[in-house]
């Protein structure tokens, strides 16, 4: 829920708050101590206690369009404003991934966790196909 406000004040600390996701999303996370096996088509939805990405995939709680659409649109915001995604290099196989996974599950997603996830699976979410298709650009 803050992304719009770091897009607005601050958008070199969303660039840089995105880096750890995408670092343990790309399986780095050895390096830090934590080798996490990420083997999951959709961008994470929790990483852990900090200062570790040290929560296993399918302990986390599952929100595949919901979370791989903001990371996209996240990730697109920042290239066009900031003009730059050299920061980006080793992570267009995992984009291309992510992207791939919204084409495959769109235009009607089944029944996924959104950011209401107090009411369970949703079915046929508009709101949700809505943010993944903007997620796909």
């Amino acid at each position: 829920p803050a992304c719009p406000v770091f897009m607005h004040r601050a958008p070199e600390s969303l660039r840089l708050m995105l880096m750890p996701l995408l670092a343990y999303a790309n399986n780095e996370t050895e390096i830090y101590g934590s080798p996490i096996p990420y083997n999951l088509s959709w961008a994470p939805h929790h990483l852990g206690v900090w200062p570790q990405c040290n929560l296993h995939p399918m302990q986390q709680e599952q929100m595949p369009i919901e979370e791989t659409a903001n990371m996209l649109i996240m990730i697109a915001w920042l290239a066009v404003n900031q003009q730059d995604v050299s920061y980006l290099q080793s992570y267009w196989a995992l984009l291309d991934v992510w992207g791939e996974y919204l084409v495959g599950v769109l235009p009607d997603p089944k029944s996924q966790l959104c950011t209401d996830d107090f009411e369970g699976p949703s079915p046929h979410n508009v709101n949700l196909a809505a943010k993944g298709i903007t997620g796909i650009g």
